[in-house]
């Protein structure tokens, strides 16, 4: 059985983008940044059905929010170190795939929450955006808290990290490289990868 938490997000990762709302209790630039991206988004989604291009644009938009290489790198950890540029290249390009595939595949689906920023908070040099997403369709509902951490990368901002509810997906990223790389060495995780990737391209 594969570890799942490398071939698909846990961490309702969709909701990144997803209802959105302007009410906030603090504004900051990284906030302001992440509502943007969310106005490309629900854009896009306007129209009746999803199209080649509709979903072209939205990865696009993805891929430029989140940085899968810097998120590669701190979850491995030292493992980084010790691979050439051809393996660290490859594994990012792989963990995007599969984050991208799992960002598609859950968009429906989140489109029953709103979403609030409700504040953010310095952190070791970068912003974490805290919001609340509440079900629009069962309000008894407890909302699901999801924080996003943002670094600057020159002049752009981009995602590192996503906590939903206190558990974060780059610990969750880096406990399970962690343990198929003790247990199966880098080829083994990299196969894991590359198959999952060939499925989710099918």
């Amino acid at each position: 059985m594969h570890h799942s938490i490398i071939l698909r997000l846990t961490l309702l990762l969709p909701l990144l983008l997803t209802g959105i709302s302007a009410v906030r209790a603090q504004s900051s630039a990284e906030s302001t940044w992440l509502e943007a991206q969310h106005t490309q988004v629900r854009r896009l989604l306007q129209t009746s059905r999803p199209s080649t291009r509709q979903n072209a644009e939205i990865q696009q938009i993805l891929t430029g929010m989140i940085d899968f290489r810097e998120l590669g790198k701190r979850a491995l950890g030292d493992a980084w170190d010790e691979r050439d540029a051809a393996e660290k290249d490859e594994f990012v390009r792989l963990l995007g795939q599969l984050m991208q595939r799992s960002y598609r595949d859950g968009l429906e689906s989140t489109l029953r929450y709103e979403i609030r920023v409700v504040g953010s908070s310095s952190e070791g040099g970068e912003t974490v955006v805290q919001t609340s997403a509440q079900n629009r369709e069962n309000r008894r509902e407890p909302a699901i808290e999801i924080a996003y951490r943002i670094y600057r990368a020159g002049d752009e901002l981009q995602v590192v990290d996503v906590i939903t509810d206190g558990v974060s997906m780059l610990r969750n990223y880096r406990r399970q490289f962690r343990r198929i790389l003790r247990r199966e060495g880098w080829e083994g995780l990299i196969s894991r990868m590359r198959e999952r990737a060939a499925e989710s391209a099918n």
